[in-house]
């Protein structure tokens, strides 16, 4: 269900861009806001990020997103599917808890396409 309904997001946030004369080949990022799993929906925002301005519109909504740092892994192929990626998850907080001196702050988000051949990257957003 997350997967067609991301495909679906992605794919109208693609067209929008596109026919606003907008770059849409940005990497797209699937928000969690909320736990996801099998027993619950939680609250997921899918974006991709653009320069200039443009105006929402239908069921679409803009964020203005300051750059920032984050912390991410790439995930490999047997972490890809729900519930191995938790690993992924669960490997980038117990780092954080280890830093002295990092800290995340928001909602972890997947990035796609992740780096070098990973199909994704989990990251989060982190502070000094």
């Amino acid at each position: 269900m997350l997967e067609a309904f991301t495909e679906s997001a992605e794919t109208e946030i693609r067209g929008y861009l596109a026919q606003s004369g907008k770059s849409d080949d940005g990497p797209m990022t699937l928000h969690f806001h909320e736990p996801v799993n099998h027993d619950g929906k939680g609250l997921v925002e899918v974006a991709i990020g653009y320069d200039g301005s443009l105006e929402p519109t239908g069921d679409l909504r803009i964020r203005l997103q300051p750059a920032g740092r984050e912390a991410f892994l790439a995930v490999a192929e047997p972490f890809e599917t729900f519930p191995a990626v938790l690993r992924v998850y669960d490997a980038i907080e117990a780092w954080f808890e280890q830093s002295d001196d990092i800290c995340c702050f928001g909602s972890p988000y997947e990035i796609y396409p992740g780096s070098g051949s990973a199909r994704f990257d989990v990251a989060y957003p982190i502070v000094r």
